[in-house]
């Protein structure tokens, strides 16, 4: 399974350094080319000028879009615009299905992804794992096609397709060209595979030991995904957020099909699910294509979730590893907002300050200066609930691991206590510049919508990092970074070379 790169895709900043090596974050990605034909009722392809003027309606326009649906009961909720250049809504249908529509008239293909409010937080203790292998399950059969076709259904149109699971969500994505009956095409597909995955034995045992051997490989043989593993165990106690993605052996090994049964029933329905489409598209017809398809699918009564609340920390924890390596590496954290809080936009600066590139204070002091680490990295989690701020140092050799510890705790205080206005306008610029950068791109502008829609209820959230950062004071910026990085607040796992 390979890794699906978010680098630049604003607030899933990073993501993708966290995936199958940290054991954080696990995607199935399926790059597919080739040529088969199959017969389905085609759609006209829409014309250019309506994409045009589609591109930033308003309220009254999308609600124009709905009028030749008024029998469906599809309900709009909310519009949202960016810069006054572009505009996306949030649309309801009955059962509780969301739809977030964006058009992009800049070439004629689209994204689509189906996301799902479930991620491995959800999972109870003893049955780790059941988001990610179930993930693993959605390329399977289904009651109306036999596993294979899916994926030979993509191919024959030159279709991408990715899906991803991780702490909060799960999400399935295509991206192909907008021409003959591709949306209706893949409406079909993922509508059914919503209802219909056929849930056997034989295939869920063969997938089984796929997983198995995928956790053996970024996990148990891998030093960053076990030093991530024993972090997350470290720093949330309680909470659900301390398993990896992928799950633990033993409770992969206990997982039965019944298990997986309820685990399908209880989150893969409309009522926890997001559509989201951007790129070349139509509003009148996407959603009549969506409500032909999932306007029939019923809800199921969803599972609650009540989060395990980890207490304050108070003092620093510590793990120590010993690898078959050949130089020490350090994993250390600091407890983190969530997304959502006014605090994590100043940190989302100050990550850029301390640890974008070869010019961030860290690498420039650390690396280039002092020469005491080979390599430094930080990475500030987006996550729905209280997360972690992390960096990661390999001390050169013959340097002691807690004086590493100690000069990076120091350095980290210092950039905080003496961080310029010149910095965090650098940070800000490269910050706007990615985000931009992703609006341009219809995979990773659905991914924002998506994300934020799942965790917080507002895909608007993705319109509104630039105001957020401007609207950051010098001042502030510095006090939320000595709140963050309390020396008594640090969780540090250290991996030594074993001794032979």
């Amino acid at each position: 399974m390979t890794s699906v790169s978010h680098k630049s895709r604003i607030r899933l900043i990073r993501i993708a350094e966290h995936s199958l090596a940290k054991s954080t974050y696990v995607s199935h990605c399926r790059t597919i080319s080739h040529l088969v034909k199959k017969n389905v009722e085609s759609k006209p392809i829409i014309c250019h000028e309506q994409f045009l003027r589609m591109q930033c309606w308003d309220t009254n326009d999308y609600q124009e879009a709905l009028k030749p649906l008024s029998e469906t009961g599809i309900t709009l909720e909310a519009v949202h615009h960016f810069a006054h250049k572009i505009s996306a809504a949030r649309f309801s249908l009955q059962n509780g299905l969301k739809v977030i529509l964006m058009a992009n008239p800049a070439a004629p293909i689209f994204s689509y992804q189906t996301w799902f409010k479930v991620g491995s937080k959800h999972e109870k203790v003893g049955k780790t794992g059941l988001a990610h292998l179930f993930e693993h399950l959605m390329f399977k059969g289904t009651r109306n096609h036999p596993t294979g076709e899916f994926d030979i259904e993509m191919e024959s149109r030159g279709c991408q397709t990715n899906a991803a699971t991780w702490v909060d969500w799960t999400y399935y994505t295509q991206s192909l060209a907008q021409h003959k009956d591709n949306l209706e095409c893949i409406v079909h597909f993922e509508s059914d595979r919503m209802s219909n995955l056929i849930l056997d034995e034989k295939t869920f045992r063969s997938e089984l030991e796929v997983v198995k051997n995928e956790r053996l490989m970024s996990v148990d043989n891998s030093i960053g995904g076990s030093m991530s593993e024993k972090l997350y165990q470290q720093a949330f106690p309680e909470h659900h957020y301390q398993w990896p993605t992928i799950g633990y052996m033993d409770d992969l090994e206990k997982t039965e099909l019944a298990t997986l049964k309820q685990f399908y029933k209880n989150f893969y329905a409309p009522n926890n699910a997001i559509v989201v489409v951007v790129g070349a598209i139509e509003a009148t017809q996407t959603l009549e294509l969506i409500w032909k398809s999932y306007g029939h699918l019923q809800p199921q009564e969803l599972e609650p979730y009540a989060p395990e609340l980890d207490p304050p920390q108070t003092s620093v924890r510590m793990s120590l590893l010993s690898k078959p390596i050949s130089t020490t590496q350090v994993l250390i954290a600091y407890p983190a907002p969530p997304q959502n809080s006014p605090e994590y936009s100043a940190l989302e600066l100050l990550n850029n300050t301390l640890c974008d590139g070869e010019s961030a204070h860290l690498y420039r002091k650390l690396v280039i200066e002092d020469r005491v680490a080979s390599d430094v990295s930080g990475f500030l989690t987006p996550f729905a609930e209280a997360g972690l701020f992390e960096f990661a140092i390999t001390p050169m050799p013959g340097i002691n691991h807690d004086d590493i510890i100690e000069k990076l705790d120091a350095e980290i205080r210092q950039a905080c206590l003496n961080i310029t206005q010149e910095e965090v306008d650098k940070a800000r610029n490269s910050l706007e510049l990615a985000l931009l950068q992703s609006f341009q791109d219809n995979e990773s502008c659905a991914e924002m919508f998506g994300h934020f829609e799942a965790n917080f209820g507002d895909f608007s959230m993705a319109f509104k990092h630039i105001d957020e950062w401007k609207e950051l004071e010098l001042e502030h910026i510095k006090a939320i970074g000595q709140k963050t990085f309390q020396a008594h607040k640090k969780n540090i796992v250290i991996a030594k070379p074993s001794e032979h």
